[in-house]
Parts: C-alpha cells; structure tokens; sequence
C-alpha cells in the first residue's frame, strides 16, 4: 500500500542516528500487524457470541459487526490504549499480550484442519473444536487483563520469557507465520480431500486432468514460473527507474494502460457467447417488453434495475433480438469494467507497470475460477458491469479528486446515473462517497462541512427523481411505480427465503479479504484519532481518496457472497480485493527486500500464491474441454486465427437462435427444446398472426422443472411479446402485488384474435393459469385445428359463438 517516493521518505526518517534499533521492516510492517492481532481476536470473540444465532441471521450480523463495529473498535484501542510507539524495539504489556494471544487463536485453528486430514475424521472437529478454541483463548485473554492491574506489575517484570516476548521482531514474525499458516489452512476445509488443501492438490492432482484435451500440469508450472519472473523482472526494472526518476517511466506507463485493456479484449473475448438463457430471460424479457411499449418502473420490472434493461433494448436496437446480442453487450461492458480498474489500480502504487502486469493475471484468473473452473464469467449479466460499473467509477472519480476537494462533476454525474441505474448501483455509489465523506469529514473535525458534504453527496440521486419521473410519464402517463419494485428487490434481497443461503462453515476463503478491507478502515479510524497513528505507510491523502473507496468497493460486492454464500461467487469481489492487495504486496515486498536474514523468506509467499494462480489459470483456460471460445481455442483448435476468420463465425454464431438450434456452449444441446413446443408455437403465430404485435402465449415452462418458459421463447424469436404485461414469468411470479397486477391488466380481447395454450395446461404456471382463468371467463375459445401435440391454438369467438364458417 506504500508507494516508493512515501516509502523512502518515512524510511529516511525512521533512519536517522536518533532513531531506536527497531528494524525498518517492522516499523513498517508492524503497526499494520499489531492492529490485525486485536481484529482477528475481536472478530473471533463475536463469532463465538453471535453462535447461537443460526442461518443467515448469524451471517449479516456477524459481517455487519466486522465491517462496521470492528475496525472504529479496534482503533481506539490500539490509539487509546495500546499507545505503540514502534520505533521501540520492545512492545508494551497489551500490544504483547494481543500478538501473542493472536498467533496462539491462528495456529490453533489452522492445526485443526491438519488433524481432521491425519485422523480421517469428520468435519465435525472442526465446528465443535473452533468454538472451544476460542473460549480458551478468550479465558486467556482475561487473565492476561487482569494479569495487567497494579497488584500484578512485580510478578510480570519476573517472568523469564517477557523480555523475548516483548521483541517486536518476533511479534511481527510470528504474526506474518500465524497469519500466512491460517490463511492458507483454513481457506477450505474438506475432510475428504486426500491431499489435505485445494492449495497442495493442485500440483499432486491437478484439476481437468481427466479431460479430453486437457493442459499439461508440468507446461502449466513452466508458464506461470515465467510469469513469476517476468512480474519480479519487471518490478526490479521499475524500481531503479522510479530511483531515478526517469521520464521514460512515465511515458511507458501510460502507454501501458491504453495498450493493456486493448489486450485483455483480444484474448478474452469469448467467441462462443455463451447461451445460457435462464439468466441472460432476466434482462432480455424485460427488454422485449420495453421494445413492445412496456415502460420500465411501471410495467416492466427486472431485479437488475431499469440501467440493465435499457443497455440491452440498445443492443436490440443495433444487433438482431437475441441473447448473442445481450451476451456481447454484457461483454463489452465487461471489458469496460477491468478498464477502469486497471485504472484505479494504476493510481494507487507507483509500481504502475508492474501494477499492470498483475491487474491482468487478476481478470484471467476471475475467468478462470468461477464456477470453480467450469464456470463462465459471462453466463450471467450480473456477474460484474451491468451490477458494479458505476460504483467503480465512483472510486475512480473520487480517486481523481485534488485535495482537499469532496465533489466534482464526475461524482455528480455518477450519482445521477447511478440513481437511473438500479437501486443497489445507487445505495453502491452513495455508499462508497458517503463513507469517503464522513471519514475525511471526521479525520479533519470538519463536523460542519461534513454535514454539507452529505447533502450534496445525495443531490443528484434526489435529481433523478423527477427527471425519472417526467420520462416516464411522456411514454406511460404514469409515475414510476417505486414501491412495486421495492418488493421487487426484497424478493432477492440477502434475508429472502428464496435466493440466500447460509455460509458454509467450512468455506473461509473470505478471510484474506475481510482482512484487507478491515485493514483499510482501521488505518482510516485510527488517524481519524490521532493523524499521527496511522497503521501503514500510505500517505494521508491516498488512503482516503484511493484507498478508502476501494475498501468500500470490496465490502459492497463481497455482500453478494453474503447473502448467496456460493463460494465461487465470492469472486465478485476479487477486483477491488486484488487492487488493495497487490498495492500493499508490492511496498511490503521492496521493504522486505532491502533487509537482510531470514525475514526475506516472506517474499515468497506472494510468490506462491502468483506461482499457484497462473498455474491454475493455465490448467482452466488453456484446455479444450473449458466452457471459453477464447482467441486461443479458436486459434489452435479450430483454425480460426485471422480477424477475418473469427469474424465470419462471431457472425454465425450471433445469428443463432438459443432453444431452437443446438449451440457449441454451455453444451451442444444447452437449453434445446426437445419437445418442439417452441417450434410449434412459432410456426402457428407466424402462419396465423403474422401481423399482430401482441399475441396471448401461455405455454409454460420449456421443460421438466426448468424455470424457462416456452411462452417468451416462442414470442422473442417471432418478433412479437405477450398480450400481457409480462416481463419475465420466473420473477414476475415471485412479487404477489406485481402477479396480481398483471393477471388484473385491462386487457380485452378482439374478436378472432390468437390464443396459444399448452395442450397439458398442468404444466402451466401459476401467472399463466390465473391468466387463463381469466380469459375463459370472459369470453369463448375456439380451437383451430393443427397437428401439434404439445401446443393448442385457438381463436377468440365472436357474438355468434363458434360457428362452422
């Protein structure tokens, strides 16, 4: 987190013939650690009170008492009470007593993993003993407080071993081991993995390998070996020219990030512009109702917010109306999104090339893990850009901003748009300015502008409202409906029954991030204290304008896995996540690097952690079998290498019609309608409504229980949509008002008019059944004979019935 020209001036300070024998790299390093010690302890200890909560109740609490009470908490102890002064080479008694008490909480939990492997024992040691492993330590904490009064002072100067305990050399080593062994131990326990850790296994028995055209595990370890000593080539090159201050630096720097996210596009672009319907209905149905006359927060409603939707009607407005089209439009923003994060991550160290050459491993390894390695990134538009683009340039802009400036039109237009965009894009953007705002606010006892800052933090978003409002009614006459989609939201909200899920207790891969991210905001409260006590070496202004942000970047899109707690999704979270850490890794790694003796060994851990994500990188994406058309695959194994070449089938490719043609991905049949309901449905309106706009389709679900229905299928691919103000049937269903609105909808059919019915109409849902329902009771259907067995059409009769004629 430290960038070079902070790092010589504070180690030129800490050098000098006044200064105490306090190693550089612990008074670096060790205040950051100190504070750690008293988290991991003060997370702990709420862990173990909030147990006898159950669910997804003990998960927001928990994660709101980490992000929000935990680090103001933990820095008015370390300021108030531990008072470290690290140019002493001893700690304090407290500051002691929390590292030492730390270290023993680590290993003794990163050991119970390692005891369920060699026992062959149950998961069960793990969620009984962490519990009592806390306790003890609790129960030693307390006497060691106590230990600390007045009638105590004589016997602790007695004890032997205070004098070793107290050396902050062996503090902030033992703190980097403990933390480095629980990490790496407790990411994922799985009693029955053979090799104990996802970490160990990959090299003993890599993943893929049983995969026809899988990579090679030996080339995989060559290239990211490679990889390695590219990035530490690169640095080291760095490094002597930022000493020199070289203009050259600068140039090439620059040049870099226009060329970087240019070759991030030619090698990551998915060419198979993957089919997966089911996600891709949430956007794409809304949209077809926005291009057939529904109005966005009034009749048409998409969880995503009405940003999301309108993205995809222009894509339909410029490309053919299919889910090809979505997909390259979910891409392109995409793409848009590592763009400005290479951005971000650019201001925020002065290693920017080498800061470059990671920020690109980082979005091949986000394309390579999701899914745990059969996922795609671009399966589902709400993965990244269509959910966090503007919050991103929230941070972005905020890290643009000249001290001591709050606001600019940048974060004024973003708010704005955010408020266009969704409601979670517009609580993201607001939430990350706000939490700016009221650290600097509190930093400087600037109590009153603080106050003006928020209001003008929220002016825009308040502006939106009526220009919401005036665009919504010159297309509908109506106002937005804000409450509708309120209930909406909730039904995919982290506390809702049908989309969360409780975390898995043996899944603590998010530990590495809570940490970072409370490591920010500790530092931030602890010079909101005393200027003077700040935790790292980063200088005042960036942590606030650049750092801060990020923190609260990584908190908003870690709340995904909050509330879904699949661990792959936690992934969403690795952008803002990777942006804080390789900034901090690449300071502590050129401190650590100027010293001498074993403490250089810690260099290597980022080294195996690099060492371990290219390898996995390179195992995932460089097979045959993975669930990527990338540059690569159509390169090597189908031939296609010219721009003309790939051109020519991406064209192909985007005139396929997802259900009714089988497409190379997610698999050859992906979502294929092998009961031709679809083909049936889109025969009969092309034959016997080729002019009608609307037509009332009630198919139900495509196949089995999958939540598909034929009915948007059959209307998409005619050109038309649904008589009623359907959106998409799966979500639509899911908001009782919003169900019962659109079976009420005023609808009044014509005389002759086409009715499609799913011949077996128990296979109908609820919406399309009460629809039904409400046609049979207003008028007579009358069946038009046709050979389909899935599919029943019919004619709406007139005065006279249905006659002969």
């Amino acid at each position: 987190m430290l960038n070079p020209a902070t790092r010589l001036d504070v180690r030129s300070r800490l050098e000098t013939p006044e200064s105490l024998p306090s190693p550089a790299w612990v008074r670096l390093i060790g205040p950051s650690l100190s504070i750690c010690a008293i988290g991991v302890l003060g997370f702990a200890y709420a862990a173990l009170l909030l147990s006898g909560l159950s669910g997804k109740a003990r998960d927001l609490a928990l994660f709101v008492f980490a992000v929000g009470a935990l680090p103001p908490l933990c820095a008015v102890v370390q300021t108030l009470l531990v008072r470290q002064d690290v140019r002493e080479p001893k700690a304090g008694y407290l500051e002691t007593i929390h590292c030492w008490l730390a270290v023993t909480l680590l290993l003794a939990l990163a050991a119970l993993p390692v005891m369920i492997f060699l026992t062959g024992a149950t998961d069960a040691i793990w969620t009984r003993g962490a519990g009592l492993v806390v306790a003890a330590v609790a129960t030693l904490h307390a006497l060691a407080l106590l230990a600390a009064t007045k009638p105590f002072a004589s016997l602790r100067k007695r004890l032997p071993a205070a004098d070793m305990a107290a050396s902050r050399v062996r503090q902030s080593g033992a703190l980097m081991l403990s933390l480095l062994a629980a990490l790496f131990a407790l990411f994922w326990i799985d009693p029955s993995n053979r090799e104990m850790n996802l970490f160990i296994r990959l090299f003993v028995e890599p993943p893929f390998a049983g995969e026809r055209g899988s990579f090679p595990l030996g080339s995989a370890v060559a290239l990211a070996l490679l990889a390695a000593a590219a990035v530490a080539i690169t640095r080291r090159f760095e490094s002597r020219l930022l000493r020199g201050h070289s203009k050259s630096l600068q140039r090439g720097a620059l040049f870099g990030i226009f060329l970087v996210p240019l070759v991030t596009v030619v090698f990551l672009f998915d060419f198979s512009l993957m089919h997966d319907a089911l996600h891709y209905m949430t956007i794409v149905g809304p949209a077809l109702h926005v291009l057939h006359g529904g109005t966005p927060m009034v009749d048409t409603f998409s969880q995503y917010g009405p940003g999301p939707v309108l993205l995809t009607v222009a894509g339909f407005l410029i490309g053919p109306v299919r889910f090809t089209t979505t997909q390259i439009t979910v891409q392109l923003f995409n793409f848009a999104f590592y763009a400005v994060w290479l951005v971000c991550l650019y201001r925020m160290t002065s290693w920017k090339l080498t800061a470059l050459f990671l920020g690109v491993l980082v979005i091949a390894l986000f394309h390579a893990a999701w899914g745990r390695g059969f996922g795609n990134v671009n399966e589902a538009p709400s993965i990244l850009a269509f959910r966090h683009l503007p919050v991103l340039l929230m941070v972005l802009t905020l890290s643009c901003l000249a001290p001591p400036r709050r606001h600019s039109a940048a974060t004024a237009a973003v708010t704005f748009v955010s408020a266009l965009w969704s409601a979670e894009t517009l609580i993201g953007s607001l939430g990350v300015h706000l939490a700016f705002l009221g650290l600097v606010g509190l930093r400087d006892h600037a109590y009153r502008r603080l106050a003006f800052d928020g209001v003008a933090a929220v002016l825009p978003a308040l502006a939106s409202v009526p220009v919401m409002a005036a665009a919504t009614l010159l297309r509908a006459g109506t106002l937005p409906d804000y409450p509708l989609y309120l209930q909406y939201l909730s039904a995919y909200s982290m506390v809702s029954t049908y989309w969360s899920i409780p975390a898995n207790p043996l899944f603590l891969g998010w530990a590495a991030m809570l940490l970072t991210a409370y490591l920010v905001f500790a530092d931030a409260w602890s010079r909101v204290l005393d200027p003077a006590r700040g935790v790292t070496g980063v200088d005042n202004d960036a942590l606030f304008y650049r750092f801060v942000p990020m923190a609260a970047l990584l908190i908003l899109q870690a709340t995904y896995f909050v509330g879904r707690s699949v661990d792959f999704t936690l992934l969403m979270a690795l952008f803002p996540f990777s942006a804080l850490a390789i900034s901090g890794t690449l300071a502590a790694v050129g401190t650590l690097a100027s010293e001498r003796g074993p403490v250089r060994l810690f260099m290597l851990a980022p080294v195996a952690v690099g060492v371990w994500a290219m390898t996995f990188i390179c195992l995932s994406l460089l097979r045959q079998g993975n669930q990527y058309s990338l540059w690569v695959h159509e390169c090597r194994d189908l031939g296609r290498c010219s721009p003309a070449a790939l051109a020519q089938e991406l064209k192909k490719t985007i005139d396929e019609r997802t259900v009714l043609e089988h497409v190379r991905k997610p698999d050859p049949d992906g979502w294929y309608d092998k009961d031709g309901i679809v083909r049936d449905a889109l025969a009969m309106l092309d034959g016997l409504a080729a002019r009608e706009p609307a037509v009332p389709v009630l198919l139900g679900r495509l196949q089995g229980d999958l939540d598909l229905w034929a009915s948007e299928f059959a209307l998409m691919y005619a050109g038309k949509w649904d008589r009623w103000p359907r959106s998409f049937t799966l979500s639509d269903q899911l908001v009782p008002d919003l169900a019962q609105r659109i079976i009420a909808a005023p609808i009044t059919l014509r005389e002759g008019e086409l009715v499609l019915v799913r011949r077996d109409e128990r296979r109908l849902g609820f919406l399309e059944t009460e629809i039904l329902k409400r046609i049979r009771a207003q008028i007579t259907l009358c069946p038009i004979p046709h050979p389909s067995q899935e599919v029943a059409a019919y004619r709406v009769a007139g005065p006279a019935g249905c006659s002969a004629g």
